[in-house]
């Protein structure tokens, strides 16, 4: 490699390097202010996690820029929302979670009675 070619990779190393990364964290609760675990944090387009047993999350190595951060839990309403990170912040969420009425079709159960050929029913004797 030629000497120039060395010098721009180096130079643009502490370009791409010197930008100073971010931690984005926080946690997400219930309506009534309850951690929940195990909602899925995702940053579109790039890494994603789940929120520990006190509702924590935290991304981090991220650069300053606009994010797009989708939230989601079974039972619960999904999110998604804009986060705007500046160069010079930290950034911690507080986040709701409200929960999802969740509805299916009607099932009918009924008892009926069965007695294999060659049992004894007990409730006949």
């Amino acid at each position: 490699m030629s000497f120039r070619t060395v010098l721009s990779l180096i130079l643009f190393a502490q370009i791409l390097f010197g930008q100073s990364l971010i931690k984005l964290d926080g946690h997400v609760y219930d309506a009534n202010g309850h951690p929940l675990s195990d909602v899925y944090m995702e940053i579109i387009g790039g890494m994603g996690g789940y929120t520990n047993s006190n509702g924590y999350f935290y991304f981090e190595n991220l650069f300053a820029g606009e994010y797009v951060l989708k939230v989601e839990k079974i039972g619960y309403k999904k999110q998604r929302l804009t986060v705007v990170i500046d160069k010079d912040s930290r950034p911690t969420l507080e986040l709701v979670l409200r929960e999802k009425i969740l509805a299916g079709p009607s099932i009918l159960v009924e008892n009926t009675s069965f007695v294999p050929p060659g049992a004894i029913d007990l409730e006949t004797e």
